[in-house]
């Protein structure tokens, strides 16, 4: 198996729980030199630390995502000593509650600033410091894909969709590649304490029936990082047991089973 990760550098935002903690530990475990880039910045020291010993190397950093001065500092640390950025997961966000009727403006401004503006500071404080077969995720939702109950957090992540592809085109001839996972419902310890009736209306709307783990998000990240997605931009790929994928109709499907049509 070729060797794709040792000693390439990738910046990880929300590294210190999750999915981005997770996406740390496949990358240093197959020998790349990885950013811990998160507002917690103890946490992120937390699972720096754990990885000691590891294949690669893990740093950890404060980065408040909204502040291009603290994306300055961070890529500042990605790039010492001559190196180059080889990707980029953008994965911090926030899941800020509130229905139509019940939301301020403070809620949407912040849903947007750390969602979407976070995900654009990121790519332009390291687009002119990756190499030339670079590649960046922008972590999305399957919020963005469909009408969602917590409207700031749903209308953010359809407009880092836009983003997204407006990033994959003008970077493209950059080598830079762009593209975006949109999970679905995954198991992390922010969602651990979920409401059963929320996880079970979810769940049932899955034509796979369970909830996803972190390392299948882990998974796709890898690929989508290495060069065995070269010739892939502006995709994005929903990893959520198909939830996106019946347009609400999984119930009709499961009518017909029950009738034995």
């Amino acid at each position: 198996m070729i060797d794709w990760f040792t000693g390439r550098t990738f910046i990880v935002t929300g590294g210190a729980r999750g999915q981005g903690e997770t996406e740390v530990r496949h990358l240093v475990g197959a020998g790349a030199r990885v950013i811990i880039a998160d507002i917690n910045v103890a946490a992120a020291q937390a699972v720096a630390d754990s990885l000691a010993g590891a294949a690669g190397q893990a740093l950890a950093t404060h980065l408040d995502v909204t502040s291009p001065e603290s994306w300055a500092a961070t890529v500042a640390l990605a790039t010492e000593g001559g190196r180059v950025i080889d990707g980029l997961v953008n994965n911090a966000g926030i899941a800020v509650p509130g229905r139509l009727g019940q939301l301020d403006v403070e809620t949407w401004d912040r849903s947007f600033a750390v969602n979407v503006t976070g995900a654009m500071l990121g790519i332009q404080a390291v687009m002119d410091h990756m190499s030339d077969d670079a590649s960046i995720i922008n972590v999305g939702s399957v919020a963005s894909m469909i009408a969602h109950h917590n409207v700031a957090y749903g209308a953010a992540k359809w407009a880092l969709r836009g983003l997204s592809k407006s990033a994959a085109v003008e970077l493209a001839p950059r080598g830079i590649r762009v593209n975006m996972i949109h999970p679905g419902y995954i198991r992390t310890p922010i969602n651990a304490d979920a409401d059963p009736t929320f996880l079970n209306a979810h769940l049932s709307q899955t034509p796979q029936g369970r909830a996803g783990t972190t390392d299948e998000i882990a998974s796709v990240a890898m690929f989508l990082l290495s060069p065995a997605s070269a010739y892939v931009t502006g995709v994005e790929i929903p990893v959520d047991g198909g939830f996106t994928s019946h347009n609400g109709n999984k119930p009709i499907f499961d009518a017909l089973d029950a009738m034995k049509v």
